[in-house]
């Protein structure tokens, strides 16, 4: 029988498993992929937008981080970005960009799957792997499936915390499979690594980990004479990985390059940074653990489990922990999993004269580079910054899937003795009945595919024949929201500009600072709040109703408030200059800000009432901070900010009634301005903590 180092090429083995998944999977999620309209919204409509970029050649970044930066690359925005080219644009088999994007990741998906299941067979060499290997993945990941269901899953989920499941499955097979010296794995390595890089700022520890050990013990076994003779004979392999691994660091070249302290590179090291002298939500290395093992279970809501200090109060008592009493309830699977790593290789030891010694020693360096796995998955649980989602270590499944399938490795031995062509042929037969069954996708409702976002953004788009740029101005809780609204507008070639607190999300080139100063007057105000009669309204988050508003709402000079809290009316108003993200108030981000309305005729002068106070971001920060204050273009008064109070100025009868559009703008002659450092790409200005204004008769009448 030929050794496991035999040069027996995968591609072969992999395309037919990626064709047989392909279909299983396509017909699974046939609905979604070629039947359903839509637009996409929420985080894959940010997604979607950097992937319009990517088919420009014009994305550098990969996906937000909730801790606001982007992760290191594009390259899955760019494979999104062909397969909307192919499958949407040029064959037309998708009804939708968003539609081809889904398909898309599903073959990417199922392309690094095969590949890793092709590797492992040419160093296994038992006709009973693969049979064998299919089924214990329907089992696996569709047990991961039904865990998160109704959410899609493994295979079928363009969520950039799911689409990096296969491509580490791959990148760990590889890695053992260049250390036991089949040298031209070191390609599939590479690939798979690059994207790991890309799709999460994480993945460096894991792919540096294991790439390091791969190639350590691949020099090792070889003893070379000296590193040239090394290099010299595997010159071709050696070479195309390094080109390939340029092209993966390219966009981060550029980024550097081009932005200096300002890149998301910068960016990531200035969170790296902030994390590490940041200790309040540190974690134990038995946090760690017992993190790791809760993937072998079902459990998905592991940030109930793991609770973490409270960042704004200290000294408030930590909730205990329930994760050993959830594991204690999850015995029955977590001794199979401990029977699953444990048995096989006491089983293999002890019949060690039955399987050949380059196979022993390909087991040997699979469960040597498992455990190199189990490593970095827990300094990756102790390096986490904030709770212990389960979204983070989604790619933890696959190191548990590895480990099965060094079992099934062994197991295969066994059966391929009993077992004819006919038994195994019967086997990939159930897998892919099993893997249709469980990754079915369900079909989306109007309300659930974005066509009412869309329908409102073309009922917009005809209400506003200006022809100008759009201003979308929106609070924190109805992003996802304005990501589909943001992504019409993108796709019809119209441009948008945001708060520059969400440049991180929809973009630096998006940011309404490069408007000037005043934006309001170079572009359309669309605000996207609570709907009113006659909007066409779409669901948000926390089942609003939102619709796009495009005249400025009115203000009853006798008796109204602008409130910040979440929810409230301060949001249609404002132009620019506040966060958005305030549950109790608003804080300043710019040296000027600007609110809008219709003004209804006053009988007497109009008193403005600020109920504000200075901001305190860093200790040198003003204690005091002076605002001067116009409406219209003309200026009423001066005003400073000190510790939280009513701040008052007057607006004259006269200057009111002068317009039926009143513009209320502060200007901070004295803020400075900060560039926090897990933020270095945009600054703040910070001035005033802003939590309502009041518009009453100055007489009080």
């Amino acid at each position: 029988m030929p050794t496991v180092t035999s040069s027996r090429p995968v591609w072969l083995t992999a395309l037919a498993l990626f064709l047989g998944l392909a279909f299983a999977l396509g017909a699974s999620g046939y609905d979604q992929y070629f039947n359903t309209p839509g637009l996409e919204t929420g985080d894959t409509g940010i997604n979607a937008l950097q992937i319009d970029n990517a088919g420009r050649f014009q994305e550098l970044y990969g996906n937000y981080s909730r801790f606001e930066f982007n992760h290191p690359g594009p390259a899955f925005f760019y494979v999104y970005a062909a397969g909307e080219a192919l499958f949407h644009h040029v064959l037309g088999l998708c009804p939708t960009p968003g539609a081809a994007h889904l398909l898309t990741s599903m073959l990417v998906q199922a392309f690094f799957y095969a590949l890793a299941l092709a590797v492992l067979a040419a160093n296994l060499r038992s006709r009973a792997f693969l049979p064998l290997a299919l089924l214990a993945g329907a089992w696996h990941f569709g047990r991961i499936s039904a865990a998160v269901a109704p959410s899609p899953g493994p295979f079928m989920s363009i969520w950039p915390p799911w689409v990096l499941l296969m491509p580490a499955l791959c990148f760990l097979v590889a890695s053992v499979s260049v250390a036991g010296g089949r040298a031209q794995d070191l390609v599939i390595a590479t690939v798979a690594g690059g994207f790991l890089f890309h799709g999460h700022v994480a993945q460096p520890l894991f792919v540096g980990t294991l790439a390091g050990l791969a190639l350590l013990v691949w020099y090792r076994r070889e003893r070379p004479g000296t590193w040239r003779d090394f290099l010299r004979v595997h010159r071709r392999e050696l070479r195309l990985s390094a080109v390939l691994a340029v092209l993966f660091m390219l966009p981060l070249a550029i980024d550097v390059a081009t932005l200096g302290t300002r890149s998301n590179v910068a960016t990531i090291l200035g969170r790296f940074y902030t994390n590490t002298n940041d200790r309040s939500g540190s974690k134990s290395l038995g946090e760690s653990a017992e993190y790791f093992l809760t993937f072998a279970t079902k459990v998905t809501n592991q940030e109930k489990l793991f609770p973490q200090p409270d960042p704004e109060n200290l000294d408030a008592p930590i909730p205990p922990s329930r994760a050993l009493e959830t594991l204690r309830e999850q015995y029955p699977i977590l001794a199979l999993w401990a029977a699953i790593l444990v048995l096989p290789p006491l089983v293999a030891w002890r019949e060690r004269s039955g399987v050949e010694a380059e196979e022993r020693r390909f087991l040997a360096l699979g469960y040597l580079f498992l455990a190199a796995a189990f490593g970095a998955c827990l300094l990756w649980g102790l390096a986490q910054a904030g709770l212990m989602h389960h979204f983070n270590g989604l790619f933890y499944y696959a190191v548990y899937y590895f480990a099965l399938l060094l079992a099934v490795g062994l197991a295969a031995r066994f059966l391929e003795r009993v077992a004819n062509p006919a038994v195994l042929a019967a086997l990939c037969a159930i897998a892919g009945v099993l893997f249709t069954w469980s990754f079915r996708l369900p079909r989306l409702s109007p309300g659930g595919n974005g066509e009412a976002v869309q329908a409102g953004v073309e009922a917009a788009l005809k209400a506003d024949t200006s022809g100008r740029p759009k201003l979308l101005v929106f609070e924190h809780r109805d992003w996802p929201t304005v990501a589909g609204v943001a992504l019409a507008l993108q796709r019809r070639g119209i441009p948008y500009f945001v708060n520059p607190y969400w440049e991180y999300m929809f973009g630096q080139a998006h940011d309404q600072t490069r408007l000037g100063t005043a934006p309001e007057e170079k572009a359309s105000l669309w605000w996207i709040t609570p709907a009113e009669p006659g909007d066409k309204a779409f669901d948000s988050p926390q089942n609003v109703l939102v619709g796009i508003h495009q005249q400025p709402a009115p203000i009853n000079p006798q008796e109204y408030r602008m409130e910040f809290k979440e929810g409230q009316n301060g949001f249609r108003h404002l132009v620019s200059g506040l966060t958005l993200g305030n549950k109790d108030h608003a804080s300043t981000v710019l040296p000027r800000l600007a609110f809008v309305f219709q003004t209804e005729t006053a009988a007497r002068d109009v008193r403005v009432t600020f109920d504000a106070g200075a901001a305190v971001t860093r200790k040198d920060t003003p204690a005091a901070q002076p605002a001067e204050v116009l409406f219209n273009g003309e200026s009423v008064g001066r005003i400073v900010a000190g510790e939280r109070a009513d701040l008052t100025v007057t607006i004259p009868r006269d200057l009111w009634n002068r317009s039926s559009r009143g513009k209320l703008e502060l200007r901070f002659p004295d803020s400075q301005p900060v560039r926090p450092l897990r933020r270095p790409r945009y600054e703040i200005w910070p001035a005033w903590d802003l939590w309502s204004i009041g518009f009453h008769y100055a007489d009080g009448k």
